[in-house]
């Protein structure tokens, strides 16, 4: 879910230009509120289950996704009046609250939400942007570190990190974070693609790498596993060749056995043009 609050970004000083996060700053991870999809799905199944917390926090991310904050808070507040225990609520209310610009509770009700639900990223992380936007620097990095710690993955943490870096001119710092964000966003990326890779789904696996290449361009390894996917199951010689040639480019270490590979792809490229050209 994307939302946006007329334009308005919740980093409010200028700092110098880094990769926007993927969801709109003002509302942080308000872009994957918390769902109980399958919970609902068999209460519903079993007995209808009207108005349970499940089904109450369902409707309220409901009218949370069209920008109804005042509404879904009510709703919000009455799945916690039934399940006083259900970290989504508590978080959900704190997105609700967050967006009519009740900061204090807001955080508040993360907070409830940490309570209930230590190992919970995006409690950190929201927590963490209320912090950074009342400057109260070292506990939000704190808590984005937390959150980065439960989701090591995650781009929107690794760049709210470097932009507290940033915000220091600790420089390096940012830097240093960024590169280690994007090794790591990268490494999930092609765990992802072999997984999909052995069950035959070559199509999502070169999404997977692609998505890679975007976070980190010069990262040889992603070059070679997309050279080789092009190559051998999307027949499309010239990204396979161009991928080949960036991984020489960057120094990568199979350069001997890449180079055989793109002299192939480049044969089998030219006997294709041949008996195009034949055809014709």
């Amino acid at each position: 879910m994307h939302l946006s609050k007329n334009g308005k970004r919740f980093l409010r000083k200028k700092t110098p230009a880094l990769p926007e996060p993927v969801c709109p700053v003002s509302i942080g991870a308000l872009c994957r509120p918390k769902r109980a999809a399958v919970l609902l799905f068999l209460c519903v199944l079993v007995s209808g289950c009207n108005g349970t917390g499940a089904s109450l926090v369902e409707e309220g991310n409901h009218h949370l996704e069209r920008g109804q904050f005042a509404h879904a808070e009510r709703i919000y507040q009455q799945a916690i009046s039934q399940e006083p225990q259900n970290a989504r609520a508590h978080y959900n209310l704190g997105l609700a609250l967050w967006r009519q610009g009740d900061v204090e509770r807001a955080e508040a009700a993360f907070a409830q939400s940490l309570h209930l639900d230590p190992e919970d990223a995006d409690s950190y992380f929201q927590i963490g942007l209320i912090q950074y936007d009342q400057n109260n620097d070292g506990e939000a990095r704190k808590s984005l570190e937390q959150a980065r710690r439960l989701r090591p993955a995650d781009w929107d943490t690794t760049l709210w990190l470097a932009r507290l870096a940033l915000k220091q001119q600790d420089y390096a710092g940012a830097a240093q974070t960024l590169q280690d964000g994007a090794r790591l966003a990268v490494e999930r990326r092609m765990e992802a693609a072999a997984q999909l890779e052995e069950q035959g789904r070559f199509a999502q696996a070169l999404e997977q790498l692609n998505l890679g290449l975007g976070v980190y361009p010069g990262h040889a390894e992603l070059h070679y596993r997309l050279g080789i996917l092009y190559d051998t199951y999307a027949t499309d010689l010239q990204k396979a060749m161009g991928h080949y040639r960036e991984y020489l480019r960057l120094g990568g270490a199979r350069a001997e056995g890449v180079r055989v590979l793109l002299t192939n792809a480049a044969e089998r490229a030219g006997r294709s043009l041949e008996k195009r050209s034949t055809k014709e």
